[in-house]
């Protein structure tokens, strides 16, 4: 998220249209041999439900500004420079849409973070009130047989074993 912030911020200054100012960006990370942050999802290769959604949003609440405007002209202009399609992932929907309802590009690396945590919550709660945990535990134990050298002493050699 903040890296995605970062190319998003840095392509808004410049002369030129919102197009041009997102070749450049694009055209410079690729001549850098740089990943495009915020583009690309190993599942989702047309469109990031997640994404489209997010954007629907910004739209009904006044949001969608600059920063969701360049993360679309990016994502037009990838396949022109790369000769591949990536899609806008919600890795870059996210803080092109917070960027726009004023949210500090400097907190922006807590964002993951956050998300993160919440979804750890939920499932420390699923956890407690329908437990799968042991259950996993022992079907993966199950599964797994162990092919490794005998151990030559200690207390799994074939000795302690007698």
């Amino acid at each position: 998220a903040e890296t995605a912030a970062q190319l998003l911020s840095a392509a808004q200054s410049g002369d030129g249209s919102v197009q041009d100012r997102a070749h450049r960006a694009v055209a410079a990370l690729r001549a850098d041999r740089k990943p495009i942050p915020g583009y690309g999802h190993p599942f989702h290769k047309s469109r990031d439900p997640r994404t489209a959604r997010l954007m629907e949003v910004a739209r009904e609440h006044g949001l969608y500004g600059p920063h969701c405007t360049m993360a679309a002209a990016i994502e037009a202009v990838i396949p022109d420079i790369t000769g591949k399609s990536l899609v806008l992932n919600v890795s870059g929907a996210i803080p092109a849409l917070l960027l726009d309802a004023g949210y500090p590009m400097l907190a922006m690396k807590g964002v993951p973070l956050l998300a993160r945590t919440a979804s750890l919550i939920a499932h420390l709660l699923e956890e407690r009130t329908d437990p799968i945990g042991f259950a996993l535990s022992e079907a993966g134990s199950a599964a797994i047989v162990y092919d490794g050298d005998q151990p030559s002493h200690g207390p799994l050699s074939a000795q302690a074993a007698e």
